[in-house]
């Protein structure tokens, strides 16, 4: 079991907050030994899929199921089997990176109007409404900031249509950190360039793979990735939360 101390969700929720990454053989006993709720009071919980056992025993201590995350990678291969089925929708849309103030700003304002509704936050009954955009502003906000990640801006046609980030994790592999179309685009299929810009860059950077992370409660995301491109999944995490 691995400890993290999520500081950067206090400012989001106003609670002190950990991440708890268990392993396939941790026990209960494990986590009562550890006594994180004498110094948190929002506790998430990822736990593998090989230890369902453990998800039943935190559920009857007051843990909730949210959301179940799959860790993936893609091949930057793929990027050839998109565009030879896609190319038409793609000569639609383009990309450039994020630089200045006022396209931060813009980016922001997207969020807040509400482009997120399917993640664990939003969707907790515990949680205020405007919690999870305002988490994902401050994440935005940050990686522009301090520059450490490439913040990218969809197109379709001349107009702003979505967001993606992008970061290398080792000399071979990128991650796609997080990504979303704007409210007045969404069901246009775009996800499918955000895949495609993905793997562009990776494989233009010599990248031979592109790894990313979502939830199983995204079922649009999930449903373009399924019927785009072909795809490695890495882990499967059942996600709990407590509040204490």
């Amino acid at each position: 079991m691995r400890e993290i101390n999520a500081f950067w969700e206090e400012r989001n929720t106003g609670l002190k907050t950990c991440e708890l990454i268990f392993d396939p053989s941790d026990k209960i006993v494990d986590y009562k030994n550890s006594l994180f709720e004498n110094n948190y009071e929002y506790i998430v919980a990822k736990i593998p899929i090989q230890n369902i056992i453990l998800v039943h025993e935190l559920e009857d201590i007051g843990f909730r199921f949210m959301e179940t995350q799959l860790n993936i990678s893609v091949e930057t291969q793929e990027i050839e089997q998109i565009k030879r089925k896609w190319r038409r929708f793609l000569s639609n849309t383009s990309y450039k990176k994020l630089e200045s103030k006022n396209e931060i700003e813009l980016l922001t304002h997207k969020i807040k109007d509400g482009m997120f509704k399917d993640d664990r936050i939003s969707i907790d009954e515990k949680l205020a409404d405007d919690i999870s955009s305002t988490r994902y502003i401050n994440w935005i906000t940050d990686i522009y900031e301090k520059k450490s990640a490439d913040i990218f801006l969809i197109k379709k046609y001349s107009s702003f249509a979505g967001f993606f980030v992008i970061k290398r994790a080792d000399h071979r592999t990128y991650q796609a950190l997080i990504a979303g179309i704007f409210k007045e685009y969404q069901g246009q299929g775009l996800p499918l360039a955000l895949f495609y810009y993905y793997l562009k860059i990776a494989s233009e950077k010599n990248g031979i793979n592109v790894i990313t992370s979502f939830s199983s409660n995204n079922l649009k995301m999930f449903n373009s990735f399924t019927r785009t491109i072909s795809f490695k999944i890495l882990e499967i995490f059942y996600v709990l939360r407590k509040i204490c």
